[in-house]
């Protein structure tokens, strides 16, 4: 029995493939939740990867090697799961971590009967957005690119529920991928609240310290962090560092070694949760993404979420989910520039470096947005309770039955 709602708990199983690791804490806060949640009834078909190919191996032949055997074990994981979830039926109430599309196509093509009865699953990033959208690797027009929407669509449309991060992804899955929209739920991520504590912020003696933590991925927009240091380059009190590395990097270590920045610091190096929160606790603003791509402004970024559980002040792109985002706010928590606009964002950094006060201000009331919307358990309670609407709901609407594969 529920103790605060006074309905029976339900019968959860975490069934999942997925990377169990740092950079990926939403996945193991959730199911770490849901453990906590539902001490009863409650069992795991899980294979966590603890991370899918080693750091050493990614340049050259040992990186192809790498990405073969992660493949092969990938199928290999898959292939046990889907057996395991197939002999263990039936399974009531099945919530499927990111990244699901894998499972969910496999379930797909067999019949209901072996599938469990009800799938909550966790989407996060859609394969083709990345693929055709965010990296830009391939056209929507290409084979390739048309075959991933249609597997990622039939795969989706499996599930019961679908888990995205933000309202604007709910709309994408919809519209894109053809998911029905009721079957969409926007729930915040899980970053590492032990890592990512609220810090008094340092004495920098007149110096403002600008951070950003990313991948390099297009939809960050690195090279417009890149160019508005280039333009603060003269004001020694401004100081920068970059952490991370990606795909732009190379663009960006060509405009850096074009026109030397002598106040940028670039860490490149693997950092694990605590050395970012050291980092964003030593830091006056801390930057999120400029990108202008559609993705970019349907997100919502972890890195932004440490920023605010941290209490930073924030400079970020002016897209749809930060306008969202702010108008939830009395005191917006950041400033938002026009996404891929240098010039914009040095001068929101030069402002807000002359008024440490305001700073001040922004930080505690990002801490005190996150603490009421994004801290992690409200999104796990968010999940358990649509988990378990999930499970004691008598039978799928006619919309959804007629639509499921």
């Amino acid at each position: 029995m529920n103790s605060k709602s006074g309905m029976p708990s339900p019968q959860i199983a975490v069934v999942g493939v997925h990377v169990f690791s740092d950079g990926y804490p939403n996945v193991r806060f959730k199911v770490q939740g849901i453990r906590d949640r539902y001490r009863q009834g409650y069992q795991e078909i899980n294979y966590p990867f603890r991370r899918p190919v080693p750091r050493a191996a990614r340049t050259g032949l040992r990186k192809y090697l790498a990405l073969a055997v992660a493949l092969i074990r990938a199928i290999v994981a898959h292939i046990y799961v889907v057996a395991a979830a197939i002999t263990r039926r039936p399974l009531e109430c099945v919530y499927m971590p990111y990244p699901a599309v894998g499972l969910l196509f496999a379930f797909s093509l067999l019949p209901r009967a072996l599938r469990p009865k009800r799938i909550a699953a966790d989407a996060f990033i859609s394969i083709y957005d990345t693929v055709t959208g965010d990296r830009r690797l391939l056209t929507p027009r290409n084979p390739i690119s048309h075959l991933l929407r249609r597997i990622e669509s039939r795969a989706y449309r499996t599930a019961d529920c679908i888990i995205v991060d933000t309202e604007a992804s709910a709309d994408y899955f919809a519209t894109t991928l053809e998911v029905p929209r009721g079957r969409l739920r926007a729930i915040p991520l899980s970053i590492d609240e032990d890592a990512y504590r609220p810090a008094v912020p340092a004495l920098m003696n007149g110096r403002t310290r600008v951070l950003f933590v990313g991948t390099f991925v297009p939809l960050q927009g690195v090279e417009t962090i890149a160019r508005a240091a280039i333009l603060l380059r003269d004001r020694p009190n401004i100081e920068f560092v970059l952490i991370g590395d990606g795909q732009r990097s190379p663009l960006v270590a060509a405009l850096l070694s074009e026109t030397p920045c002598p106040n940028l610091t670039w860490i490149r190096g693997w950092q694990d949760p605590r050395a970012i929160a050291k980092h964003i606790a030593d830091a006056s603003i801390c930057l999120g993404i400029f990108g202008s791509s559609e993705k970019a402004g349907r997100v919502w970024p972890l890195k932004n979420y440490a920023y605010l559980a941290v209490g930073r002040a924030l400079i970020t792109g002016d897209t749809r989910y930060a306008r969202a985002l702010a108008q939830q706010t009395d005191e917006p928590p950041f400033v938002m520039v026009t996404p891929g606009d240098p010039a914009a964002l040095a001068s929101a950094i030069d402002a807000l470096a002359r008024e440490p006060d305001r700073r001040l201000r922004m930080g505690r009331a990002g801490r005190n947005y996150y603490e009421r919307a994004l801290a992690s358990r409200v999104g796990v309670t968010l999940l358990t309770e649509t988990l378990q609407q999930l499970c004691l709901r008598n039978g799928p609407t006619t919309a959804q039955e007629k639509d499921r594969p």
